[in-house]
């Protein structure tokens, strides 16, 4: 197994350097100034260049220090990142997957919904039918002009999702939006019924915008819609 190692100091010529040219002192004389006069005035701004000369100081001091630094702290990052990378793509792959099984079991549930509530609907017209003829046969036509004008009622069809839930992932609607005309999202927002900040053209605004409207469909140039989206925390 590679390892690696990084020590971050400031070299004690360094330390001892800054030292003498001092920090929260500056601060403390330049409270304690007072100008009143032109002379306190030329002397302030003796401080000043001073003050200048030392800051160029603590900068040149610490360059190669920082320098040093910096090129650690890349370093470390970019060790870090062979780890790291290939782990957040096996989430984006992990995470598509189980996306897609999401969807298309749902797309299986509400075919089933479907196909249940229409086999529904055909015995209770058939039902109502065989009504309107038995009444017929016994010569009640007001009766089976009843029956057949009553509207057929058959209650929605539910199935239960049978979609996992396991601890720590969740599977939640994300609304997206996105400009398809950008001539009539400008329109929109000229006669007032788009937000002024979509001037800026952010897909966070058209997200926004489109979680306000909870609407799915295409209006003033832009589409609104709900994508599924998986996301899980560390155990």
């Amino acid at each position: 197994m590679t390892t690696m190692s990084a020590e971050i100091f400031v070299p004690p010529i360094v330390a001892a350097e800054a030292e003498k040219v001092g920090g929260t002192e500056w601060m403390e004389k330049a409270e304690k100034w007072s100008i009143t006069n032109s002379g306190e005035y030329l002397l302030a701004s003796d401080f000043l260049k001073q003050l200048k000369g030392a800051q160029k100081s603590i900068a040149e001091l610490f360059a190669a220090p920082v320098k040093a630094a910096h090129e650690a702290h890349k370093a470390v990052c970019a060790f870090r990142d062979r780890f790291l990378i290939p782990m957040e793509g096996a989430e984006t792959v992990i995470k598509s997957k189980m996306k897609s099984f999401a969807v298309m079991e749902e797309f299986k549930r509400k075919k089933e919904e479907e196909r249940i509530q229409k086999e529904a609907e055909a015995r209770a017209k058939a039902e109502q039918e065989k009504k309107v003829m038995e009444s017929l046969a016994k010569g009640k036509t007001e009766e089976a002009a009843t029956v057949l004008d009553k509207p057929v009622e058959v209650p929605r069809v539910q199935i239960a999702p049978t979609l996992p839930k396991p601890s720590g992932v969740t599977m939640k609607k994300v609304w997206y939006g996105e400009c398809v005309d950008m001539m009539a999202m400008l329109k929109g927002i000229v006669e007032g019924r788009l937000p002024i900040n979509l001037v800026s053209y952010k897909p966070s605004a058209l997200n926004d915008l489109a979680k306000l409207k909870g609407v799915e469909g295409t209006a003033d140039g832009i589409r609104m819609y709900q994508d599924s989206v998986v996301s899980s925390r560390a155990f």
